[in-house]
């Protein structure tokens, strides 16, 4: 079973079967992960057939095309319902994509500077390049016409490597005081003054400091459906270790239901893994990926996850015991693959 487990998670069978092995031993041998291995492959094929297609015998890109073809008709239905259509603008579409996030991260707070906390950080070290991005002359100027998080989000973006270090250390003296529990930050992306910098490594940002969020005016992104700026805008809210009500994420409308409950399914095929985590659907429709190259890393990770679920229900005893194992036999940069949140 390691050898199929260590396929879908796209991980080499030996860490995976260590792993496994020394957690069957340790805990009366329940068979977790025979377990749930079944119950993927029996669900998976019960989507395969949802989707049309035969259970038995349909490929891999087969599967992937159907998945694409599923998300792009759900992803329209969003759409219609929400009054979107091929005219409407970038902004619009993210403004309606923040509204559902919010909805989803139900009132969500964060540890984050207090407002004028934030500001006066930004007084005590000007972010000079910043106030040239956004053609402000003065800082007091900026302050008081902008949203402090989107300044923040633009810092690791704009200033240079020398500043953020500085700067970091100076944040790092901060008194307590000067945190409180913040509501998250959404901060309405500005295409005009963002454009010019260089787009950053993912097209949603995230700011702890302040707890903000936004999504990077891509090329990507222009025309995207409403549906797959919100997975981008949760995974920045997750990204503060904030939980998401995905049950609510599911109700914003009836087409959603399909990909409920499915997060952590993945198919394996002789020439690769196809994952059913409407995350990754999404990531390789905006990116118009081929099958070749699709991504699957938050099926994995989902998967994954649900099997440290499973042996956690044995209590909290395993539950340390499988966070001492990770970190034990897991390299520290599989580690950080593995973490909760992408």
């Amino acid at each position: 079973m390691s050898k199929i487990l260590s396929r879908l998670i796209d991980r080499p069978e030996d860490e995976v079967k260590t792993i496994i092995s020394r957690l069957e031993a340790t805990h009366g041998y329940p068979s977790h992960d025979v377990r749930l291995l079944a119950e993927v492959s029996q669900a998976v094929k019960q989507k395969i057939a949802d989707l049309g297609l035969d259970p038995v015998d349909t490929t891999g890109e087969e599967l992937y095309h159907g998945l694409q073809a599923r998300f792009d008709r759900d992803a329209k239905l969003v759409d219609k319902a929400l009054g979107v259509s091929a005219d409407t603008g970038f902004e619009a579409r993210v403004a309606r994509a923040i509204e559902i996030t919010r909805h989803v991260s139900d009132g969500a707070e964060v540890w984050a500077l207090k407002p004028m906390a934030a500001k006066n950080l930004l007084l005590d070290l000007p972010p000079k390049k910043v106030l040239k991005q956004l053609h402000y002359r003065t800082l007091g100027s900026m302050l008081k016409r902008e949203n402090v998080g989107e300044l923040y989000l633009l810092l690791p973006i704009v200033e240079s490597t020398t500043w953020q270090a500085h700067f970091a250390k100076t944040a790092a003296k901060l008194p307590s005081s000067d945190y409180g529990l913040q509501p998250i930050n959404f901060v309405q992306p500005q295409p005009r003054k963002w454009g010019a910098a260089s787009a950053p490594r993912k097209p949603y940002v995230f700011d702890h400091l302040t707890g903000s969020v936004s999504l990077w005016p891509v090329r990507s992104l222009q025309n995207a459906p409403v549906i797959a700026l919100s997975l981008l805008l949760i995974q920045a809210v997750e990204k503060l270790d904030v939980a998401i009500d995905h049950e609510a994420l599911i109700a914003t409308h009836p087409a959603l239901r399909w990909w409920a409950n499915i997060y952590h399914l993945i198919s394996s095929h002789g020439e690769g893994i196809v994952s059913l985590n409407i995350k990754d659907v999404a990531h390789n429709s905006l990116h118009g990926k081929n099958y070749s190259d699709a991504g699957a890393s938050h099926g994995t990770k989902a998967l994954w996850q649900e099997l440290n679920v499973r042996y956690g229900a044995l209590g909290e005893e395993l539950k340390q015991s499988l966070d001492n194992e990770a970190e034990r036999l897991i390299p520290a940069h599989l580690a950080a693959e593995f973490a909760v949140a992408e």
